[in-house]
Formats: C-alpha cells, structure tokens, sequence
C-alpha cells in the first residue's frame, strides 16, 4: 500500500490532550486539533513519523552503489526489484539507505522498494510539541478575527494564526526528511 493511501493516526494520544485542556476526549474539538496539529507537524517534516508497513516506493536509479530512501527510520525492507530483477537479502541502514554490490541503474522508475518505516512509539518530543501545537489550536477562537484600519480591512481564521514554539521549530529540524536528523 502506497502511503498516499493511508489515514495516518495523530503524533500525541487524545487523553492528553483532553486532561491538558480539562475537557472530554472524544469532543470533537480535541479531535480535530490534535489532527491539525499532527498533520502539520508531518507536512512541515516531510515525514509521516508513524509506523508504515508495507509501504511500497518507485525510485530513480542514477548509477550509484548507494540509495536514500525517501522515509526514514527505516525498519525493515520487505522487498527490492532493480530493473524487473529480484534483489534477495538487499543491505540497508535505519538512516534510509540502501547498497548493492553492484550499481543501481542510471534508469529512472527502475526501483520498487516495500519497506516499513517509522516510530512506534512516537518518540516524546514529537508528541510534546504536536500536544502544545494542538492546545495552542484548540484554545483558539474558531471565529474570524477582524482587524480595521482606516479603509483596510483584515479576516483571518484565528487557528490559521497559532504560532509555533522553540520546541517546535527543534523537534521539526529533527525529524525533517533532507533535514538533519539524529
């Protein structure tokens, strides 16, 4: 399965965002801004940061010994097929990288790599600052803001204005795929 395809679960567990906020965990706002603050986190690191099994990638080769692979960290790679040829046993690193013996193909779409990658658990970092991000959108006012000055006028969403913490800006340069990372 392709991880386009999959719903991914949020980075931090309801209940603590719920007993952060005093409320109950399944209301629907704790929901939703544990989902926004998760998806954020992801699409700012590139990086789903949950476990995927089974998550099968169509690579470029370009005539190297060594692949990065596009997620990391990496788990277990399932399967390698370079060129329609079956690789049994390929070497891998956790860090996303894949090595042959011989050279990958300079041929572009060459590679079908299934692997599995990912935290399980998130790691404590992760879940802290989606948990902050999360309250941060929560206690939000979900109606616009409006500001006038003079002849200008300005509505925005005031969950589209939720900044971001130090500890943010950390944990996403750290988890970031093509950032630094471990």
């Amino acid at each position: 399965m392709a991880l386009t395809d999959l719903e991914l679960p949020p980075l931090a567990d309801p209940a603590d965002l719920a007993a952060r906020l005093g409320k109950p965990s399944e209301d629907p706002g704790i929901v939703l801004a544990l989902r926004m603050a998760s998806e954020r986190f992801r699409g700012q690191t590139r990086n789903p940061v949950s476990l995927v099994e089974d998550d099968t990638v169509v690579l470029d080769g370009a005539g190297a010994r060594v692949l990065r692979l596009p997620v990391w960290p990496v788990r277990q790679v399932t399967s390698l097929t370079v060129a329609g040829q079956t690789v049994t046993d390929p070497e891998w690193s956790e860090a996303g990288l894949l090595r042959l013996p011989a050279r990958f193909p300079d041929v572009w779409r060459s590679i079908e790599v299934v692997y599995t990658h990912g935290f399980d658990p998130i790691p404590g970092d992760v879940q802290e600052a989606v948990l902050d991000q999360a309250s941060a959108i929560s206690e939000a006012s979900p109606w616009l803001s409006q500001v006038t000055s003079g002849q200008e006028q300005v509505a925005m969403a005031s969950a589209a204005t939720v900044g971001t913490t130090s500890q943010w800006a950390r944990a996403v340069a750290r988890y970031r795929i093509g950032g630094d990372h471990w």
